[in-house]
């Protein structure tokens, strides 16, 4: 018997303006299904949840470019714990040898 766990998501194409250079992008913004609903119950629509996040991020939140794009993932659970507890035993590798310098094991990850 395996336990699962279903994420249904949601990515929004937004077009940001950085608050320091001025420059605008484009890029995606994903989303749990569950965050836009209790953005919803306290009365908070998508784009305003959106517009929050990128503010807290340092953008200006200048437009929402077509429809959200819809995924549904389901997971098994033994797999998660067993990828977090590889990547923690990866960062204590890191942060044993290196320091606890999170932001260039996060680089590095990232490649």
């Amino acid at each position: 018997m395996r336990s699962t766990i279903t994420i249904h998501l949601r990515r929004f194409r937004v077009a940001l303006r950085d608050r320091e250079t001025k420059e605008e992008i484009t890029l995606f913004l994903t989303l749990d299904k569950t965050q836009l609903q209790a953005a919803q119950v306290v009365g908070q629509s998508s784009r305003e949840l959106l517009e929050r996040i990128a503010g807290r991020n340092g953008f200006d939140l200048l437009d929402i470019i077509g429809k959200p794009d819809r995924l549904s993932l389901t997971i098994p659970l033994d797999e998660l714990w067993r990828r977090g507890c590889e990547e923690q035993e990866a960062q204590a590798k890191w942060d044993y040898l290196y320091g606890t310098g999170e932001g260039e094991a996060m680089a590095l990850d990232d490649r």
